[in-house]
This record gives C-alpha cells, sequence and structure tokens, in this order.
C-alpha cells in the first residue's frame, strides 16, 4: 500500500491558526499572558535581590562579576521556564480551538508543573543556542566588514557586506527557528530539554520559511494598515499602535503553541484530538 504524501503547511496556515486561536480563546489567552509576565517579572526581582546581596557578600572579590553574570544568566532561564510554565495551558487552548474541548488548560498547567526540569532545560539549551546566534551573526558581520575593506571599489565592497549581512542573518534566523517548537514538544509528547530541541529541529526542517513568514506577514499588514490610519485619521496613531502592540504580544503568545499543533496535523497527520495522552 503506497503511503500517503507529506501534507504542505505554508505561512497562511501559520498565520491562519495563530489568529483562530486569538479568536476563539481570547480571554484564556489574555489572562494566561498577564499571570506569566507576572511570575516573570516577580522572579526577576527576587533573582534581582539575591544579586545585589551577592555583590555584598563578594564586594572587592574577584569572583564579584563572575557570579553576577552567572546568577543572571540563571534567573533569566530559570524566569523564563517558570513563565513558560504558566503558558503551558495556551498549548492545550491550542489543541482546544481545534476540537472544540474545554478542559485541557488544567490538564496542561499540570504537565507543565511536572515537566518543568524537562521544560528549563529546553529553554536553557534555547537560550544557549540563541546567545552562540548572536555572537556567530556579529563575527560574521565583522568579518564581512573586515574582508570587504580589501575590495577595490565603492560599491563591490558594499554589496558584499549587504548581501553577506543577508545571507547570516538567514541562517541564524532559520537556527532560531529550529528550535523555536521546543516547549510545545516537551509538553505534548515529552522527553528531556535535549530531546525537545532536537525534534523541534526535525519538525521544523523544510518548513522554517512557514514560520519566518508567519511572523513577517502580520507585521507588514500592520505596518501598512498604520501608513492608512496615519493618512486618514493621525489622530488615532496613538492608539493604533497600543493597539498594535497588544496585538502582536498576544500574537507571539499564541503563535508557537498553534504552530506546533498545524505542523502535528499537516506534517505527521496527527489529528489534534490524538495529542491528548
Amino acid at each position: 500500500m503506497t503511503p500517503e504524501p507529506e501534507r504542505s503547511v505554508g505561512p497562511g496556515d501559520v498565520v491562519g491558526r495563530t489568529l483562530h486561536l486569538l479568536v476563539t480563546r481570547p480571554l484564556a489567552l489574555v489572562g494566561l499572558m498577564l499571570a506569566s509576565g507576572g511570575v516573570w517579572w516577580t522572579l526577576t526581582l527576587v533573582f534581582g535581590e539575591m544579586s545585589g546581596s551577592l555583590r555584598s557578600v563578594l564586594a572587592g572579590s574577584p569572583l564579584a562579576a563572575v557570579a553576577d553574570n552567572v546568577l543572571a544568566v540563571v534567573a533569566a532561564v530559570v524566569a523564563w521556564a517558570a513563565s513558560t510554565v504558566v503558558q503551558a495551558p495556551i498549548v492545550g487552548a491550542a489543541i482546544e480551538a481545534r476540537t472544540g474541548q474545554r478542559d485541557l488548560l488544567g490538564k496542561f498547567l499540570q504537565r507543565g508543573v511536572r515537566r518543568l526540569p524537562a521544560i528549563a532545560g529546553a529553554v536553557g539549551i534555547v537560550v544557549v543556542i540563541s546567545i552562540a546566534v548572536l555572537v556567530g551573526m556579529a563575527l560574521g558581520v565583522m568579518g564581512l566588514v573586515k574582508v570587504a575593506s580589501f575590495v577595490p571599489g565603492r560599491y563591490p565592497p558594499l554589496l558584499m557586506v549587504v548581501g553577506g549581512s543577508a545571507v547570516v542573518f538567514w541562517f541564524a534566523l532559520r537556527t532560531l527557528l529550529a528550535v523555536s517548537l521546543a516547549v510545545p514538544v516537551v509538553l505534548v509528547e515529552g522527553g528531556n530539554g535535549l530531546q525537545a530541541v532536537g525534534r523541534s529541529w526535525s519538525l521544523t526542517a523544510g518548513h522554517r520559511y512557514a514560520i519566518a513568514f508567519g511572523i513577517l506577514l502580520p507585521i507588514i499588514a500592520v505596518i501598512v494598515m498604520g501608513m492608512g490610519v496615519g493618512m486618514l485619521v493621525p489622530e488615532l496613531v496613538h492608539w493604533y499602535g497600543l493597539a498594535v502592540y497588544l496585538f502582536m504580544v498576544l500574537y507571539a503568545t499564541a503563535m508557537g503553541p498553534a504552530t506546533y499543533v498545524a505542523f502535528r496535523e499537516f506534517i505527521d497527520d496527527v489529528q489534534p484530538d490524538k495529542l491528548v495522552r
């Protein structure tokens, strides 16, 4: 028997599923986003106080700066992981939006708490990868500028730097997008942080452009609409900017879980109701 070919998934699927989640579960998303932000803010303050105390204890010691930097990284990872646990129900909401179920928010919050070590591991790995990518981007662009300085003429060096920087940025973006679904993987499929990052990498392979344009298309849309608002009703520009900010925050919050559910359905041929086990 010939297996069914893999269904394609594109930017329209990512944007459509994300908007569908925003429309069908708006109150849940707003509440979870606020709770997540509150957890992150509280833990950031706590670690800030700890950092201040540590600096006082180690005042004058060469270890003070090292310890401060280490604590800052640990604080960022822990705060991000804890706030991500509060966002765990959004994965449940993404499944609810496709199945009509209404009992998954609590279940996925419990999963998030139980799998906190794996979530923290995945977040930590993503943070390390992100830092490495940013450093690699900076070094790559610096290298391009250095090499271009030896190229004669006015426009060839400029083209080399601009074109090379675009290539560096594209590969960096692909790398970041490759690991963007690690947390939903932990919540639905289980495993440790490293396995989740690897699974995210394989799940998004060949489809990262869909995530990239799923981010880019709404940005283009709100910019174009903003230009229209600025020309037709300039007195509303401030309120439009506020509305766009809130929308983009909600969109970014919903996009990961919605994209994961869509990818499992289109790529793995797993229906959303089968993601709850």
